[in-house]
């Protein structure tokens, strides 16, 4: 391990590594200071640009991008109570109170050290792992690496905030998305519809920055405005040094809450798709537990900032211990480095830790001096990061549209991959808004082809005996593990009405039950229509894999059915909406960390229902944005559309003045065309007739 670890700090160590790790972290720690443009966008947008670097240099980026950006998402949850990224939710209840009480570069450092702290307790308990876990992988099994890969769905299904069967439906349909196209196991097309451009199946980067960053765009344009609204509290410039000492102090002074944090973070950071929100709010919640002064939690205190901060990053290094060991992406960023890998050609498992260990140890690297490069700067350039988040979405979202477009686009030069990742961009943004998780859509996607292979390899081992699939105790100890997970809600809601039955409160209960068991016409909702289409399409699936010979259509049944059947409980609880809240998981929940909806105010209630359907009114607005901007990349191709895109979106949406709209577009799209040559892609002309030879029309149109 060491040689490996040396051979990844000597590359490290080149000027061209220095130069990714310096851009990764700036883009890291711009994306975390984006409310909504996390980390997932940014690696999303840079994943198609790697294709041509050294798997090596690939992953420096990454990593700096995934090391820097959860600090940068800091700054604007204590300057601006908005945070950047969604773990920096827990950062907002005492790093902005702190900075209303003008200690705002108090609260910055305090931050910067705790992460930094953190990511390096997390890191060395990673490298200490990796010796420990190699041979515990050798005695992993096909079947074993078949059932982990469905406990990794699982897990991420019930660590996802929301509903479990619409958590465990998505994975079940982004596994058939992997079914798409030609099969090399079986010699058979499934599922094409006739279509050429499907018989190669559904692209991994297209389909990942469609899901992941095409329909965040469709979130955050649909808002308007800036991305923050809220205004910095200016402090005293010359107060600024002081005050990042006294913040390094109240960390340095505090080892065992730091400790206590990390150690947390790093549990929690391990397990398959819990991610940061979790771990940094059961850390805040231990600590204040655990305090001296818990009346202090959320007016500033400097205890809870470290207990949030730390645990945040102490998972960072991890979370990547699942995705590097076994393929299971332990948060949603490293879902993006997983298929990054597979992307240039690195098998996640046992192989990876085994064959390409200096890659692992690359991404250990990259993440902890990318974390100490942006802990050390930010606390000085954090008045600049406030000032970013107050740019106008209209001057943004056309920009990162085109960076998408394009990113698909040079996958293969195949201008339907482009518009594969816009549709599949609406797509996505439609299963967000009616609350299924993209992360097991997309995780579904990535590990369904995967799991096939396993699951046919193990029967051929067996001759076709499904004993194999139970006899395993790894496996075993895997399916148990699922079942509990699976019964918890179930239990949960009966230990809740076993306790009130004690507490003399029968008829309260029985009175609430029936309330709960009260009818709601489901008709009047979208949700519904949206259950109901993806019910059918899933029927439809079935249908058609019938006609598909044994072998070949099995495991698509062994997927869709339950999946059909899942979705058929969802339209059922359309009508009964409170007995499927008891489906409700995460940890937040089971912790009741997250908000209790019963004890919100019918008036509030109604309030949020009348923005959700103003927000979904300016959400189909900019869906036909995308729309106008497919077809015109279509037609007019990529010279006509980029600056003619951001102007008019500038223009008609952002509403702006010519004075503005013009330079913005004219020098945008200059930057852009010079990436573009610097690339050395070739774009589509668009599919009129030539009127500029290779630059505008003449496009041979490719089969679809």
């Amino acid at each position: 391990m060491i040689e490996a670890l040396m051979e990844a700090l000597s590359y490290l160590l080149h000027l061209e590594g220095i130069l990714i790790i310096l851009g990764g972290t700036i883009l890291g720690i711009i994306f975390g200071a984006l409310p909504g443009f996390s980390p997932i966008t940014g690696m999303a947008l840079l994943l198609p640009f790697t294709f041509t670097m050294e798997p090596m240099t690939a992953m420096i980026l990454f990593s700096s991008l995934m090391g820097s950006a959860h600090f940068g998402g800091s700054v604007p949850a204590i300057l601006l109570n908005t945070p950047g990224t969604t773990p920096n939710a827990c950062t907002c209840l005492d790093g902005f109170p702190m900075a209303q009480k003008g200690n705002a570069a108090k609260a910055i450092s305090i931050s910067a050290t705790s992460s930094a702290i953190g990511c390096t307790i997390g890191l060395i308990l990673l490298l200490i792992s990796i010796p420990i876990i190699r041979p515990f992988l050798l005695a992993f099994k096909i079947v074993d690496f078949f059932w982990l890969i469905i406990f990794g769905l699982v897990t991420i299904a019930f660590a996802s905030k929301g509903n479990l069967l619409k958590g465990l439906a998505g994975g079940g349909i982004g596994i058939l998305f992997a079914f798409v196209g030609y099969s090399d196991l079986f010699a058979i097309e499934r599922y094409t519809l006739g279509s050429y451009y499907l018989w190669d199946g559904l692209k991994l980067v297209p389909f990942v920055v469609g899901v992941f960053a095409i329909s965040e765009i469709v979130v955050y344009a649909s808002k308007g405005g800036r991305i923050a609204h809220d205004s910095v509290k200016k402090d005293d410039s010359s107060d600024w040094g002081k005050q990042v000492k006294e913040g390094i102090n109240e960390v340095l002074k505090r080892p065992f809450q730091v400790l206590r944090g990390s150690l947390i973070g790093s549990v929690i950071g391990a397990i398959p798709g819990v991610g940061g929100s979790a771990a940094n709010f059961i850390s805040y919640t231990v600590a204040m537990q655990a305090s001296k002064h818990p009346e202090e939690y959320g007016k500033g205190s400097a205890e809870g900032l470290i207990a949030s901060e730390t645990a945040n990053d102490a998972k960072n290094g991890p979370a990547l211990l699942p995705t590097v060991a076994f393929g299971i992406p332990g948060s949603p960023d490293t879902a993006i480095l997983l298929a990054a890998l597979i992307v240039h050609g690195l098998q996640p498992g046992p192989l990876l830790l085994r064959d390409d260990l200096p890659i692992v140890m690359m991404l250990i690297l990259g993440i902890f001096i990318s974390q100490m490069i942006s802990s050390g700067t930010g606390i000085f350039i954090a008045p600049v990061l406030a000032k970013i988040t107050f740019i106008r979405v209209h001057f943004l979202a056309p920009f990162v549209l085109i960076f998408c477009a394009l990113g698909a686009f040079s996958l293969r030069g195949y201008i339907w991959d482009a518009l594969a990742a816009v549709l599949l961009g609406i797509i996505g943004y439609s299963f967000k808004r009616f609350n299924f998780p993209v992360i097991t859509i997309v995780i579904g996607f990535i590990l369904g082809g995967m799991a096939e292979r396993y699951f046919h390899t193990s029967l051929m081992i067996s001759r076709g005996s499904y004993t194999i699939f139970f006899t395993s105790p790894i496996s075993i100890v895997l399916i148990t593990i699922m079942v509990l997970m699976l019964a918890i809600p179930f239990v949960r809601g009966w230990i809740s009405n076993l306790k009130a039955k004690k507490s003399g409160v029968e008829i309260a209960v029985e009175k609430k039950n029936k309330e709960k068991r009260q009818r709601v016409n489901a008709f009047k909702n979208t949700s519904f229509y949206f259950t109901l289409i993806l019910t059918i399409l899933v029927l439809l699936i079935i249908i058609e894999t019938m006609g598909y010979r044994e072998e070949a259509r099995l495991f698509p049944l062994i997927i869709s059915i339950p999946t059909f059947v899942m979705l058929s409980l969802l339209l059922i609880g359309e009508f009964y909406p409170s007995i499927m809240s008891k489906l409700d998981v995460g940890l937040e929940t089971l912790l009741n960390i997250d908000e209790d909806q019963s004890e919100i105010p019918k008036e509030i209630k109604r309030e949020r229902e009348r923005k959700q359907r103003l927000s979904s009114r300016l959400a189909l607005k900019i869906i036909m944005w995308m729309v106008g901007f497919g077809a015109s990349l279509f037609a007019l191709g990529f010279s006509v559309t980029i600056p003619g895109f951001i102007f008019t979106f500038i223009i008609f949406e952002g509403k702006e003045k010519l004075r503005k709209a013009l330079p913005i577009t004219i020098i945008g799209s200059i930057l852009l065309f010079v990436a573009i040559g610097y690339l050395d892609m070739r774009l589509w002309p668009g599919a009129i007739p030539a009127i500029w030879p290779k630059v505008i029309g003449g496009g041979i149109i490719p089969r679809i």
